[in-house]
């Protein structure tokens, strides 16, 4: 009975060592090296990952392992020149002009590409494809400070557009990124209002448009107000004081942008 009981906690001990090998494995940073000529194939095909351009040498290795600790993205590196790092870009519609850079993927292809010397926007951009936030450089939207801005511009004859959202919001945090999208290309005014950020009584004056929100910008399939709960991401057209036209939710920038080319807000 002993020699059993023995045997069993022998075999528990063992398994739980393996068990914390493995994480401690698993846990374990390394840059793994590519051929220049493999890449697109060995590189991650889920999550984020990072690639460097030249020999590996420690400064290189400690930032990238701060970015392995910060987002833990796998980091790689491959000893390129600018023709090869350009030729292998060039399919993803970036280019860069120097041969020693970091390469940003996403699910196994390119997405960006940034100077080694620019810590603060290998960052950035880390947090923009991982977590949709964008940098503040490149924010396009319009958030007006006071509702009256905003109630002025519903009020003129042209259309104004405009989104709600809310914090802790998943689809708004994915929309967001494509509203920004469309106001850079197209070079349009387009407010963003989030709830959870904004004044509450500067809110509560927008919200006192009391605009009708019709059915198919619902959840419910029933018409519903501003005054009342809305879906969000909702984005509002309006023109002249009164409410043209609406998107539930999170929806592609193609669907955006029929809607934009239906009024000549956008025109090609």
């Amino acid at each position: 009975m002993k020699k059993n009981v023995y045997l069993v906690v022998t075999v528990i001990a063992v398994l739980l060592l393996l068990v914390i090998l493995i994480i401690s494995k698993k846990d374990t940073f390394s840059v793994i090296e590519l051929d220049n000529g493999d890449i697109l194939k060995k590189v991650e095909t889920s999550g984020a990952s990072i690639l460097y351009t030249k020999e590996l040498n420690n400064s290189i290795e400690e930032r990238l392992e701060s970015y392995y600790k910060e987002f833990r993205i796998s980091a790689y590196y491959s000893v390129m020149d600018l023709e090869s790092i350009n030729n292998m870009l060039a399919d993803y519609e970036l280019s860069t002009e120097s041969d020693a850079v970091f390469i940003i993927f996403m699910n196994g292809e390119p997405v960006d590409v940034v100077s080694t010397v620019d810590n603060n926007r290998v960052v950035e951009l880390l947090n923009k494809h991982l977590y949709n936030i964008i940098p503040e450089s490149e924010i396009s939207y319009k958030v007006l400070s006071k509702a009256n801005q905003y109630i002025k511009k519903v009020n003129s004859k042209d259309y104004t557009v405009a989104v709600f959202g809310i914090d802790n919001c998943t689809y708004c945090d994915l929309y967001l990124p494509v509203v920004n999208d469309i106001a850079n290309k197209y070079n349009l005014d387009i407010y963003y209002f989030n709830r959870d950020q904004y004044d509450e009584d500067e809110y509560e004056k927008i919200m006192d448009l009391d605009f009708e929100i019709p059915a198919k910008c619902t959840t419910t399939g029933y018409s519903t107000s501003m005054t009342k709960s809305f879906p969000k991401p909702m984005t509002i057209i309006t023109k002249n004081g009164k409410f043209v036209d609406c998107i539930r939710g999170y929806v592609t920038e193609d669907t955006v942008l029929d809607m934009l080319r239906e009024y000549k807000i956008v025109k090609e």
